[in-house]
């Protein structure tokens, strides 16, 4: 299987408020599982950054800087616009929309 690519960039995400009714949210740094819409058991890894709070209420939304490890593969649907399901396993919590990207670079076999 080819490497992946680390990706760097600006993201808006927002939180469920029906899907996440009882919780406190997310904190700064949180680790989701990150999925392309139309596959259900294909993820990508991810960590958020906010950048005005420490904890993300349901409900809410914000603007985040977004880490990410994504396949090689689907390196161009990251484009300004284009958006994801944020999930806990197979458990959507929010949504996440691209605002820039920052950087992606290819990963090689020594990365992984």
């Amino acid at each position: 299987m080819e490497p992946g690519s680390t990706m760097s960039a600006t993201i808006k995400v927002t939180l469920d408020a029906t899907r996440m009714a009882g919780r406190p949210g997310y904190k700064n740094g949180v680790r989701p599982n990150h999925r392309i819409p139309g596959r259900r058991n294909e993820v990508f890894m991810g960590a958020l950054y906010f950048k005005d709070r420490e904890i993300l209420k349901p409900g809410e939304s914000c603007v985040a800087e977004g880490k990410f490890i994504i396949y090689s593969k689907d390196e161009s649907l990251f484009v300004p616009g284009f958006c994801w399901e944020i999930c806990e396993a197979s458990r959507l919590t929010g949504t996440a929309e691209l605002v820039e990207v920052e950087k992606i670079q290819k990963m090689d076999r020594t990365d992984a």
